[in-house]
């Protein structure tokens, strides 16, 4: 973890047999460096919203269901993505969380630096509105 200050700074091995259990560590060290008061707001960078979300916006309850919808697409980032957020959200209540998307740059390509990020048509038609990182489909 980076602080303000190099004294800041913190590193500590973590043995952890899943996401799950390496959040909970990253929570409680949160709360014994800085404590629940100070958080204002937590941010995480997600990979893909979809043709839905491409702008940083605060994450609620109907976001995280259609990003659970799009999990499929990215199945390397999306899941622990989405558990991290509602890991906070458990832990953190009324902690305001925003996701701020990869696929906003993709979002206002025009039509045809669009349609060239993919290889096949197919693939084209499979991914539409999602980030290029985001598909899984055989060519």
């Amino acid at each position: 973890m980076k602080g303000e200050s190099q004294a800041d700074n913190f590193s500590r091995l973590v043995t952890a047999p899943d996401h799950t259990v390496a959040v909970g560590a990253l929570m409680d060290w949160i709360e014994e460096r800085s404590g629940r008061e100070t958080l204002t707001a937590v941010g995480h960078r997600v990979v893909d919203g979809g043709p839905k979300y491409s702008k940083p916006e605060r994450i609620t309850a109907e976001m995280v269901a259609e990003l659970h919808r799009l999990s499929p697409f990215d199945p390397d980032h999306m899941p622990e993505e989405l558990l991290l957020t509602e890991a906070f959200h458990r832990r953190f209540p009324h902690l305001p969380q925003v996701a701020c998307f990869d696929t906003a740059f993709h979002h206002d390509l025009p039509r045809v630096a669009q349609l060239l990020r993919s290889r096949a048509g197919t693939r084209r038609r499979a991914c539409a509105g999602t980030g290029f990182t985001g598909c899984r489909m055989p060519f």
